[in-house]
């Protein structure tokens, strides 16, 4: 049986904890967390990780719903000269969870019959209705910055004024394109030799 290895920022909170009053939450991630952290986000560093989070029951006690802000630092490398290019970046977070037994909502019991219905439209599902499950009495608070931290990265950072055409002259640029190779071309005649 394969284990699913440590998240690199484990921030377990215990949901018994958390009563009627909301809790607040402010976390930072150490040096390690970071690093270990930048490795699986594949950016050169990060220098702050922090969230402020509100964790509160809804839902007739059956919800756990966290928001919250996230800011970090970080270093990633530029998509076209390879230097390393640092941005702050400062988003919104926001989560659900709920006991396994209550995870089975009608909603998404109604979503996944009408996703194997063919040719039919599928809306997304909305977090509410589609809750991460409590493990052992607790939510991994460090888990869920994590996730939000991956989906504010920058996919395609930059150098500020720095273009792909700066690099490489476009055809609309007026430069000349190379010439593509096609990597299938030794196969044209692959069966005319049989």
């Amino acid at each position: 049986m394969t284990q699913t290895p440590a998240p690199e920022w484990s921030h377990k909170t215990d949901v018994t904890d958390i009563g009627d009053v909301p809790v607040r939450k402010t976390m930072t991630a150490s040096p390690q967390q970071r690093k270990d952290l930048a490795r699986r986000l594949d950016v050169e560093s990060l220098d702050r990780v922090e969230a402020r989070l509100v964790i509160t029951h809804t839902d007739g006690n059956r919800l756990l719903h966290v928001a919250g802000t996230l800011e970090a630092s970080v270093t990633q490398l530029c998509v076209v000269t390879l230097d390393p290019v640092s941005s702050d970046i400062s988003c919104e977070i926001e989560g659900w969870f709920a006991e396994e037994n209550h995870i089975v909502s009608i909603a998404k019991a109604r979503h996944e019959r009408q996703s194997r219905k063919a040719d039919a439209e599928v809306e997304m599902l909305d977090e509410r209705d589609d809750p991460e499950a409590i493990i052992d009495g607790h939510i991994d608070l460090g888990e869920l910055v994590s996730q939000h931290l991956m989906l504010a990265l920058d996919p395609y950072p930059h150098k500020e004024g720095v273009v792909l055409e700066d690099i490489a002259p476009s055809v609309a640029g007026g430069g000349t394109p190379e010439k593509r190779v096609n990597p299938f071309a030794a196969l044209k005649d692959w069966k005319k030799d049989r």
